[in-house]
């Protein structure tokens, strides 16, 4: 217990001096690696369904937002592009995203973003905005914090990877054993998922759309319903690309929508994924792998890099937006040294 106390005493004191004087350094001699961040829920106390995915609280959030406006070039993910593309990037930019178009962006998320005037684009699963059905993950959310887990593994078939997940956000592989398995809990316990989804209401809708500022929140797809494309066949992963792009340019009047693949690792999509959102119109492509400052004027806006902050405390971010945690030193001083080659 001790030696765990002086460890974390280390940490802070390490990621709050050192870490910051090394992330001084990282954003000085490499400033122009554009940083995205990505982020989920937004909410104080997540019910049971939320409880255990990539939640952050509004208090949190908004002294993360604090700490990026006083320590980066804070701009739309528009104005990122339009630098990659253009070869005219500012120093230190940094974008903010959300995945899945839960509503709490707007109730919670939506204010703070407002006070600073930071600009952020939330990224939607179409199927989802008419609130009639719930998001997959929120149901296997409900299924382990309602106490039906050794149901829901008793659905799987043999020897199914999700048997071993005790974390939700890594229960996706084998993508339609975990939805048949859902379901059938679901009617198991006669969970009735339309009328959850009509009174809670957790999705972001278009009227929801319609009563935010646009020069502070944007929008693009994240498929119908979030699948892993990877998993999907070509027709299959047309039918979740092309089909939320379709709806959403059509609710926004608006053809020049990015995409982000769901989940976003490498092991997550193909490049039948990423043709097929250039086909759909998509101005560009976003995933969720790699290092914070991967990103760079030659990257391809069809390829782009984000990190999730999560739960990070602001006296941490600086260590983990510029890889100068411990195990990551290693990897600032190589770049720094490649400088001088």
């Amino acid at each position: 217990m001790r030696y765990k106390k002086l460890k974390d005493v280390c940490s802070i004191i390490f990621c709050s001096t050192i870490g910051r004087s090394l992330g001084w350094l990282r954003r000085n001699i490499s400033p122009y690696s554009p940083i995205i961040l990505v982020y989920h829920s937004v909410c104080p106390v997540p019910c049971n369904f939320f409880k255990g995915l990539d939640n952050v609280t509004p208090d949190l959030f908004e002294r993360q937002m604090i700490f990026f406006k006083q320590n980066y070039n804070v701009c739309s993910l528009e104005e990122l592009l339009s630098c990659i593309r253009e070869k005219n990037m500012k120093k230190n930019m940094l974008s903010v995203t959300f995945d899945d178009g839960f509503k709490n962006n707007i109730e919670f998320a939506y204010t703070i973003l407002l006070r600073w005037k930071i600009p952020a684009t939330i990224f939607l699963v179409s199927d989802l905005m008419d609130n009639k059905t719930l998001f997959w993950r929120n149901k296997l959310a409900y299924i382990f914090n309602s106490g039906l887990k050794s149901k829901f593994f008793d659905f799987l078939p043999k020897n199914h990877p999700g048997k071993l997940c005790n974390s939700l956000t890594n229960c996706k592989l084998r993508h339609r054993d975990i939805l048949t398995a859902i379901d059938l809990v679901f009617k198991q316990e006669n969970i009735n998922e339309r009328e959850l989804a009509q009174s809670n209401r957790f999705y972001i809708g278009p009227d929801d759309i319609e009563s935010i500022d646009s020069s502070i929140i944007s929008f693009g797809c994240h498929t119908r319903t979030h699948p892993v494309l990877s998993e999907l066949s070509r027709d299959e992963q047309r039918d979740e690309i092309l089909g939320s792009y379709e709806k959403i340019s059509k609710i926004l009047d608006d053809e020049c929508l990015p995409f982000a693949y769901p989940f976003g690792t490498k092991y997550d999509f193909n490049e039948d994924s990423k043709q097929l959102a250039i086909e759909a119109g998509c101005t560009s492509i976003l995933k969720c792998e790699g290092t914070p400052r991967q990103n760079n004027m030659e990257s391809s806006t069809y390829g782009l890099n984000r990190i999730a902050p999560s739960t990070i405390p602001p006296y941490m971010l600086t260590s983990f937006l510029e890889g100068t945690t411990l195990s990551g030193v290693q990897y600032l001083i190589n770049n720094i040294l490649s400088c001088f080659y």
